[in-house]
């Protein structure tokens, strides 16, 4: 691989390993069966960490666990829509 393809790789890696640090943050845990009804937003997650160019900024955050989604973040709509979705489907599944 070239050099700059492996920068390229490298990169995308570091922010989909930030993307999935984002998802263990908000304690998203969708059963499979869900992941078709977020299809838009789970893909708006991946474009937005795609294109994401404040990762410093994001590891920061995450390290720093502060909650939420930070404001800067390209796909927090989307981030939240989830989170909140999961957060009723725990909700509802403690209450059975």
């Amino acid at each position: 691989m070239s050099e700059v393809l492996a920068r390229v790789a490298a990169g995308f890696d570091r922010r989909m390993a930030l993307r999935r640090r984002m998802l263990s943050h908000l304690d998203v845990d969708l059963a499979a069966e869900e992941a078709p009804v977020f299809y838009d937003e789970l893909r708006q997650t991946l474009l937005g960490y795609g294109g994401c160019t404040c990762c410093a900024e994001c590891d920061g955050w995450l390290t720093l666990e502060r909650p939420g989604v930070p404001a800067f973040c390209l796909a927090r709509e989307a981030f939240l829509t989830i989170s909140e979705a999961s957060t009723r489907r725990c909700s509802r599944r403690e209450v059975a």
